[in-house]
């Protein structure tokens, strides 16, 4: 993000948040300042985004205390005639209320920042489809009992994919507009932009998979299995009881629309077909 930013708009003053500093990040970005710390760092986060008039969070999205630090360091400076904007990293797992049975069919009183101080803060969530499918779905292939690729029958359910470097266009934009003081961008209560590029059957997807971990001797069998969802519901590495579900049962499309009409979002990178070799490479290179 960084890269990109400084690249394109030198004229930036840019600060960065790390936990730890990479030996080469100083002699490729000298222009860029870094501030030590993590998203526990509450005091840090709310004093460091004070001193600026744009601030992305691209981690965790559900780390809520980071959030509401950065909120309220922007607060501290923004005006009706100079507002601030946030823009974040989110994901439809991160707005859905499943964690909270009081707001089952109410409202959520959480969007309280474009409510209440919309005059002032302007705030952009960019969704950026699953991030993590390729190494999970490796370690749940390996851990099945016939260690094949598998998907929930029929195989029809879709997933959006998007590349990096579509997303990060995204993140650009919006970073451009807030800039010049927003633009025509939407910001508040319909701040919400889709970057899906493609959507793919997770059949296709599967029978892809299977052919390239043969080929890379990771499974001996590529032909794709069905599972049945009792033990589709137990992959996804994660402690929610429905994430295999979301993961490989479900589908979870989502279309771009917002993007492009406001942003003039035209995704360019390649499809997810021409990227699952190395992607899978890589992950596989990662478990040795």
């Amino acid at each position: 993000m960084a890269r990109g930013i400084s690249a394109q708009h030198p004229e930036y003053h840019i600060t960065v948040l790390l936990r730890d500093v990479p030996a080469i990040f100083l002699d490729r970005f000298p222009d860029v300042t870094i501030v030590e710390g993590n998203f526990d760092n509450a005091d840090l986060l709310l004093s460091t985004a004070a001193q600026n008039d744009i601030v992305i969070h691209s981690g965790k999205s559900k780390h809520e205390p980071s959030v509401r630090a950065l909120i309220a360091g922007l607060l501290r400076t923004a005006t009706v005639s100079s507002p601030r904007f946030f823009i974040r990293l989110g994901g439809t797992g991160a707005i859905a209320d499943w964690a909270d049975p009081t707001y089952y069919g109410r409202q959520n009183p959480k969007i309280d920042a474009a409510v209440h101080y919309g005059d002032v803060l302007k705030c952009a969530i960019i969704c950026s489809c699953g991030v993590i499918m390729v190494p999970v779905y490796l370690e749940d292939i390996l851990v099945s009992p016939k260690k094949q690729a598998f998907y929930s029958s029929p195989g029809t359910n879709t997933r959006s994919w998007v590349h990096i470097s579509d997303l990060v266009s995204v993140y650009m934009k919006l970073v451009e507009v807030a800039a010049i003081g927003g633009g025509t961008a939407d910001c508040g209560e319909e701040d919400y932009y889709f970057t899906a590029s493609q959507e793919i059957p997770q059949l296709p997807f599967t029978s892809a998979t299977g052919a390239i971990l043969k080929r890379l001797g990771v499974i001996e069998n590529g032909e794709p299995i069905a599972l049945p969802l009792s033990l589709i519901k137990t992959f996804g590495k994660t402690e929610w009881a429905y994430m295999g579900y979301y993961t490989y049962a479900c589908s979870t499309g989502t279309r771009s629309d917002r993007a492009r009409k406001v942003l003039g979002y035209e995704p360019s990178g390649p499809s997810l077909f021409e990227c699952l070799d190395v992607d899978f490479e890589m992950a596989v290179g990662g478990k040795k």
